[in-house]
């Protein structure tokens, strides 16, 4: 349905159509489309229910490898997909101008924070980061105005990731949330939501398909910072390999 049908089907006007669209976060109506239509590729969770794994009892391990590979594919996709250039570049961009840097998850997401942590050491930026979480969440109470956190849960409703974020933003930290639903407390809370969407099974397999999700979108981060760092990334990745290479 177009913008006009739409406003005749409810009873409103066309204009009311797109004011709407845009404050839920849309360009326009055709916008809006376009994006909930990608968002409609994914099962329903009754579907989701229906089959706890994406692997069948008898498959090879090729099988096993192809679906994972195709799994991994469907996830990014749908990752990009859902990503505005202009709300990752304003992530970026905050990142690089940021004093110090603290990431937050736990579980899965923990993986995701960790690997990022130490991406962006190469790049020489002070990082903040402790696998155990309440250390982590006490390490956030030195956040300062000048600062950024990113928090990773793709729930976006565990409570001590929230509550992190919530300590950040009590100390004037710039706050990013990435997070598989939009709708979750974390991205209500953050001062920018970036989307990590994926399917997870009712017997999550070591939460496969959120994990490479939420990676994905990490990267995306890092190598975002590294685009605009072009020139003196590298030599900074360099000097860090060189420094781990003395102690090895």
């Amino acid at each position: 349905m177009n913008a006009i049908e739409v406003a005749e089907e409810l009873g409103v006007s066309p204009a009311t159509v797109g004011r709407f669209s845009k404050k839920i976060g849309f360009i326009n109506y055709v916008d809006a489309k376009i994006q909930m239509a990608k968002l409609s590729r994914f099962p329903t969770i009754a579907s989701m229910n229906e089959k706890s794994l994406f692997i069948e009892k008898e498959d090879t391990y090729q099988e096993v490898g192809t679906k994972l590979l195709s799994q991994i594919s469907d996830v990014c996709n749908n990752a990009l997909a859902l990503i505005k250039p202009k709300v990752l570049d304003k992530a970026v961009k905050k990142l690089l101008e940021s004093d110090s840097i603290f990431l937050a998850g736990v579980g899965a997401s923990s993986i995701v924070a960790m690997d990022l942590n130490l991406k962006l050491i190469r790049l020489k930026k002070k990082t903040h980061y402790f696998p155990d979480y309440h250390v982590n969440l006490l390490s956030v109470m030195t956040a300062r105005k000048q600062d950024v956190l990113i928090a990773f849960s793709y729930s976006g409703m565990t409570n001590v990731v929230i509550d992190t974020l919530h300590q950040a933003k009590n100390n004037g930290a710039y706050t990013i949330a990435v997070s598989g639903s939009a709708n979750s407390v974390l991205a209500a809370k953050a001062d920018l939501f970036l989307a990590s969407p994926a399917i997870e099974q009712k017997i999550r397999i070591g939460a496969v398909s959120s994990h490479y999700s939420q990676q994905f979108v990490a990267d995306l981060i890092f190598l975002g910072m590294v685009t605009h760092l072009y020139d003196e990334a590298e030599q900074m990745i360099s000097e860090t390999a060189q420094a781990l290479e003395t102690i090895l």
